[in-house]
């Protein structure tokens, strides 16, 4: 079994090719990284408070 837990040999996968980009209704609004390179950073809060965070180490 390879170190990421899956069963697949290495060096199975392939290069492909990126489809056109596809139009969207412009109802629909995007997400802040359309067109960019990458995602701005997240500068939100943490997910769990502290508490929580607590909680999930015990479990």
């Amino acid at each position: 079994m390879s170190p990421a837990g899956s069963a697949a040999p290495v060096g199975t996968l392939t290069k492909g090719t990126v489809s056109p980009r596809r139009s969207v209704p412009p109802q629909i609004p995007q997400p802040e990284y359309v067109g960019k390179q990458v995602p701005e950073s997240y500068t939100g809060p943490d997910a769990f408070d502290q508490a929580t965070i607590e909680r999930i180490r015990a479990a």
